[in-house]
């Protein structure tokens, strides 16, 4: 036992085991208060019993600290830091309080931020009050992946694109990981590159708090799935539900294709893209797969998120309805740059005069929305073969037009 330099007696007993560490405050023997105990977090009334043995502790308040003001994500918590040594001070002898009570819970010195705002907190103890700014930023709500299940062929590698959403979000910073490297691995930019034969996730979450997770599924096969036939069925032939022209797959706003059809990116297709890839970069311009194959699931979530953003009519001219959807052939990809003006820089031009020669057509040109129901999409190309794909080229027509339909 001894006296501190407040007059107050510290007495601290060894408890036996599994006993509560009680505290009793005392001043020149005269007890203060029996209604105390202390934990981790803080101090809880209880009453003490005479059976229980005593923790007797002082109470001592802080003559001097310090309070910084604080930048902090919506959603994310954060310690107080008040830079007081433990032994100068009691647990529970400071308050940490802010002017919005709804902006903030407060856990002794730990902090959770809930509104976004700019507020003032306030440490105060019996003698001193300090006061801080407290400003608490937008952050991520949510992951958007181009991509939630995807078909890949061993060595072959795709990039997955990732929205933040809200855009003005401050931890837009996200960190890419594989379930299994074995199987499949991605880069900091979302590259994903298929190793072996397997399933795995590619997880996808912000790097500060809060954390905020999306996750993406795939599936590697050692062969390609569903590579195009070299020997077409007949003129006008719907078999298990997709429609060919002349031997064309044709999927419209028309010509539907099932749900359950999920071939991944076609080999063909891809291998075909990555020549192309290769001769633009010899040219000087960089052309990178944005969005292959899409799911009727993706394509359906797709779809109803910019008609919840747009409006319907509006959504209709560039976002196709589930099972009406390019993407879902594994024949058609979006690339380059997404954007009306890709058409209108070096690259977009070089696509446009040169995709033909690898078996690609512009599905979406300019001009022709009445016809395909889409606006113009310079980034949008859909595999035809070589011969096919240079006929339309040479034609200056769309798809359905060259096949005849409407």
């Amino acid at each position: 036992m001894y006296i501190n330099s407040k007059g107050i007696v510290e007495l601290k007993v060894n408890l036996p085991n599994n006993s509560k560490q009680y505290i009793s405050q005392y001043c020149n023997d005269e007890l203060l208060t029996n209604k105390a105990i202390v934990t981790d977090e803080g101090f809880t009334e209880v009453e003490l019993k005479d059976e229980i043995y005593e923790y007797r502790l002082a109470y001592i308040i802080p003559e001097e600290f310090e309070l910084n003001d604080i930048t902090i994500n919506k959603g994310a918590s954060k310690n107080i830091e008040l830079n007081i040594e433990d032994k100068n001070y009691t647990y529970g002898s400071v308050n940490i309080t802010c002017d919005n009570e709804n902006a903030v819970e407060i856990h002794d010195f730990k902090i959770l931020a809930k509104e976004i705002g700019e507020y003032k907190i306030y440490a105060k103890t019996d003698n001193l009050t300090k006061e801080a700014n407290l400003k608490i930023e937008q952050s991520v709500e949510k992951i958007e992946l181009s991509e939630l299940t995807i078909n890949l062929v061993k060595d072959t590698t795709v990039k997955i694109n990732a929205n933040v959403i809200p855009d003005n979000s401050v931890n837009k910073e996200l960190i890419w990981k594989s379930s299994d490297e074995n199987i499949a691995s991605v880069d900091n930019e979302g590259n994903i590159k298929a190793l072996n034969e397997g399933n795995c996730e590619i997880i996808v979450s912000t790097k500060e708090e809060p954390i905020v997770t999306e996750k993406l599924l795939v599936e590697v096969k050692t062969k390609a799935i569903g590579s195009i036939s070299k020997t077409y069925p007949p003129f006008n032939t719907k078999i298990d539900g997709i429609t060919y022209i002349n031997g064309i797959m044709l999927v419209n706003k028309k010509y539907s294709i099932p749900q359950s059809y999920a071939p991944g990116l076609q080999n063909i297709a891809y291998s075909a893209f990555l020549d192309l890839k290769r001769d633009a970069a010899i040219a000087g311009f960089n052309i990178d797969l944005l969005s292959g194959f899409r799911s009727y699931e993706t394509q359906n979530r797709l779809y109803n998120n910019y008609v919840a953003t747009y409006g319907q009519a509006e959504a209709d001219t560039f976002s196709a309805r589930p099972g009406t959807s390019e993407h879902q052939t594994g024949l058609a990809m979006d690339v380059g740059w997404i954007d009306d003006s890709y058409g209108d820089t070096p690259s977009g031009k070089w696509l446009a005069a040169n995709c033909y020669k690898y078996g690609f057509i512009i599905r979406y040109p300019k001009n022709k929305e009445s016809i395909t129901g889409y606006k113009y999409e310079p980034w949008h190309i859909r595999y035809l073969g070589t011969d096919i794909a240079k006929d339309v080229y040479d034609s200056g027509l769309c798809l359905e037009e060259y096949l005849g339909v409407k």
